[in-house]
This record gives structure tokens, C-alpha cells and sequence, in this order.
């Protein structure tokens, strides 16, 4: 009989398994969302880069191509919310797959469009597809990395993305030489395939050598069992009904728009511009300086992850000392009047990209300590969407400025003076927010996402 009963009675549930997975399994997993990065970078400067040829080919003038482009970046900002709600939802590896599939289609019917309003669409889908890449990945990168090193870890993840942001430039110009725009869109649409059946089979292969599949649904709590979402408004809910979290979004976010709108208008469209109506400079010298934008990125990312991670063990220093030196960089450009010399101008734009590049990975750390970790698809997706918008914010108040100071016939100097005076205002603002921040790193939830008595964080802003 006691045979019986031991034969008939279920088995004992198994132990939680540990989140962590091999130290190898975790930087494959960092290479496969990194190089997804890598396309997103590629992707956002591609329109403008093969501007020309899309004129020509399609008949279409400036204004149109204006549209044109402009419709990546308003589903880019449009599906970053639902992205991370599904990523908190579905989990990682699905929702990541199948938005890469979405972004590949975008890619193709670019390349076989034959107007305007077809490229558009299919630009469209693109940005739709590759919203996902951001904040789906932090997520990813939060469960398999620890606290101590998850903002050097974002910190590469985004310098992958800025070499990208590099070689849209004069490697995108032979390609498209030789392939033609169609062709490029043709091979970008085939990468984005390979990138997701990567994607679904890297993320995959953790369930099958034994370790938890946290990246394709949350890993349960055996003492609180998860339940079911009843729809995208509930996450969104979650976090303004909580006091802390809701004080935390508001901060990063206003934080985060204030410095990634002015940086993004200036090294994506009014820089070169300021550059050779102020200081006469060629177009490939002005594209020099600019891309001193791309170099600071690539490097202030990883090193502000290295010093607060691993030296200074703190965040608070490096957010509050980046948004000084944020503040400051726009100084010159503001106060200079086309006078302020070629090494000057070289070493402002650098510390600009330095400084946005250590905001960037700190900003993503700072969510990932503060927010339960239920929420934290949504969370940066809300954070990345505030920045986006301001990029589409700040482009046109600046033509704005440029156009009504220029048509009462200042000169080109002082037009772009006070142009830019609102960039150096949101850098005030910026260092503003960032004093109002407290420490994260080692006062928050002793795991990340693991709840309080409350089943929420507790770190606070002031």
C-alpha cells in the first residue's frame, strides 16, 4: 500500500530555479540584443543619408522626403508603450521576435515602393518594428544581469548602437553606390530576418540546457503566484497608483526629454547646419564635428557604467556630474557668436555626446533599481517614448527660432545664438532634476524587482 500511494502521489514541485545562467550564456544573449541595436541606428539615419537618391528616384521634393523620414520616428515613438507592456505581458523573447519580423516586412516594402506615400508605410513599419529593440532588451539585460553590472552592460549595449549611428555614414554612402537605395532596404529587410530567427533561437536555448526561461515569461513566486494581465492600461496603472514610482517616472522622463531632444536636433539636423553658416566650414568638416556626437556616446556610455558599477559603486555622482558637464556644453555654442575656435568646437560637441551618452545608460539603470521589475517594460518604454517625442519637439522649435530670427535679418550668428538657448536651458534643467534625484545603487530592493512588504520599491525621489 505504501508503494501504491508513493507511485499515485504528485511529485514535489521543484525548486525555483536561480536566474542566473552561465557568464557565457549571458553576454550571448548581450551580442544578439546589441547587434539588434546595431540595425536600429542604421535604420534611423538611413533615409537621410540616401535623401538624394530617394528624390530622384521617386520625384519627390524636400518637404515630401521631410514626411518621408519623419514617419520612422512617429511609430518609433508611437509603439514604444505597447512594446514594453508586452515584454511585462508576453515576455521578451516573442514580443522581440515578432516586432523584428515586423520591422524585416518594413525594410522589403521599402525597397519595392514606387511613391512616396508607399516608402512612407513601409518606413512606418520599420519604426513600428523596431521600437521593440530598446526597451524589450533592457528588460532582458535586467533579468540575466546583476545590479552591480547591469549599467556597464547598457552601457556597451548602446555603444553598439552608436557604431551603427557610424556606419550609416560613408560605409551606407558605397553601399548604396553599389546596391542602389532599393538594394540596401533589400538587404537591411534580409539582416532583420536573420536578427529574429537569431533572437528566437539565442533566447530559446536557455529553457533547453536547463536554465529559467524568465526571458520568455516572468519566473513565478511560488508564495505569490502571478497573475494574468487584464490588459495594457493595467501596467500603466500599476505605476501611477504607486506615489514613488509615479514621482520617479515624471523625473527621468523630464530628464530624459530635456537632454535627448536638444542632442538629437543638433547632431541630426541643425549642426552641420550652425556649423557652415557660422563658421563657413566644409560639409564633410562640419560632419567631423558632428560626429564627435557618436564618439562621445560611444564612449560615455561604458564608462559611466565602469565608474558607477565598479569603482565609485554609486549613481547619484555620475548622473549629477554628466548633467553638469551636459550644461555646460552648450555654453559655447550659445555665447560663442562663430567665434570660438576649432578645438573648442571639437571638444564642446564631444563633451555633449559624453555627457548624453553617461545620462542614457544611468537614466536606464536608475528605472531598472526603482520600479518593480513586473513594470519595467513599461517604465522604460515610457521613458524612451518622452524622449523620442522631444526629438520631434525640438527640431521644429528650432527652425522656428532660425526662421523668425533670420527673416528680421539678424545675422546667421545670433540667429543660431538664440536658437540654441533653449537647448541651454533644458541642460539647467536637467542638472536640476538630476540634484532632486537620490542615491539608487545599494538603497533600493536588496534584488532587484523583488518586492517589498507593499510589492513595490521603496527607493524615493526627493
Amino acid at each position: 500500500m505504501a508503494d501504491v500511494r508513493a507511485k499515485n502521489s504528485p511529485a514535489p514541485a521543484p525548486a525555483p530555479a536561480s536566474v542566473s545562467v552561465s557568464t557565457s550564456g549571458k553576454w550571448v544573449l548581450l551580442a544578439v540584443l546589441a547587434g539588434s541595436h546595431f540595425l536600429v541606428h542604421f535604420q534611423r539615419l538611413s533615409t537621410g543619408v540616401m535623401g538624394q537618391d530617394l528624390m530622384q528616384s521617386l520625384g519627390i521634393g524636400t518637404m515630401t522626403l521631410g514626411w518621408v523620414a519623419a514617419s520612422y520616428f512617429y511609430t518609433y515613438a508611437l509603439f514604444q508603450v505597447p512594446c514594453g507592456m508586452l515584454a511585462d505581458i508576453w515576455g521578451v523573447r516573442p514580443t522581440l521576435t515578432l516586432f523584428m519580423v515586423v520591422a524585416a516586412l518594413g525594410s522589403f516594402a521599402v525597397s519595392y515602393s514606387g511613391s512616396a506615400v508607399w516608402v512612407s508605410l513601409g518606413r512606418a513599419m520599420t519604426g513600428a518594428g523596431l521600437a521593440s529593440v530598446f526597451v524589450v532588451s533592457l528588460k532582458a539585460l535586467g533579468q540575466r544581469f546583476g545590479r552591480a553590472e547591469f549599467a556597464g552592460v547598457v552601457g556597451l549595449f548602446q555603444t553598439v548602437g552608436h557604431v551603427g549611428a557610424v556606419a550609416a555614414s560613408a560605409p551606407l554612402v558605397v553601399m548604396s553606390a553599389t546596391l542602389g537605395w532599393r538594394g540596401v532596404y533589400r538587404v537591411l529587410g534580409l539582416l532583420g530576418l536573420v536578427v529574429a530567427f537569431v533572437t528566437w533561437a539565442t533566447l530559446g536555448s536557455y529553457a533547453s540546457s536547463g536554465a529559467p526561461e524568465t526571458l520568455g515569461r516572468e519566473a513565478a513566486d511560488p508564495a505569490t503566484p502571478r497573475k494574468h494581465h487584464g490588459g495594457f492600461l493595467r501596467e500603466l496603472a500599476a505605476i501611477f497608483a504607486n506615489r514613488d514610482e509615479r514621482r520617479w517616472l515624471l523625473l527621468l522622463s523630464g530628464a530624459h526629454f530635456m537632454k535627448l531632444g536638444p542632442v538629437v536636433a543638433f547632431q541630426g539636423l541643425w549642426g552641420s547646419c550652425f556649423l557652415t553658416a557660422t563658421y563657413n566650414l566644409s560639409r564633410i568638416q562640419a560632419g567631423s564635428v558632428v560626429m564627435m556626437v557618436a564618439v562621445g556616446y560611444i564612449v560615455g556610455g561604458p564608462l559611466a557604467g565602469y565608474l558607477s558599477d565598479q569603482v565609485m559603486g554609486r549613481r547619484r555622482p555620475i548622473i549629477i556630474g554628466s548633467s553638469l558637464l551636459y550644461a555646460v556644453s552648450w555654453v559655447p555654442l550659445v555665447a560663442g557668436k562663430g567665434c570660438v575656435p576649432g578645438v573648442v568646437l571639437y571638444l564642446t560637441v564631444l563633451a555633449m555626446g559624453l555627457a548624453g551618452g553617461s545620462l542614457g545608460v544611468m537614466t536606464f539603470a536608475v528605472v531598472r533599481e526603482v520600479f518593480s521589475r513586473k513594470v519595467t517594460g513599461t517604465a522604460n518604454s515610457l521613458v524612451n517614448t518622452v524622449g523620442t517625442l522631444a526629438v520631434s519637439i525640438y527640431q521644429p522649435l528650432m527652425g522656428l527660432i532660425l526662421s523668425a530670427t533670420q527673416g528680421s535679418g539678424l545675422p546667421a550668428a545670433t540667429a543660431y545664438q538664440m536658437a540654441f538657448l533653449p537647448c541651454l536651458l533644458s541642460g539647467v534643467g536637467v542638472l536640476c532634476a538630476s540634484v532632486a534625484m537620490r542615491e539608487t545603487l545599494g538603497s533600493g530592493p536588496s534584488v532587484m524587482g523583488e518586492a517589498t512588504s507593499t510589492g513595490r520599491g521603496t527607493v524615493q525621489a526627493r
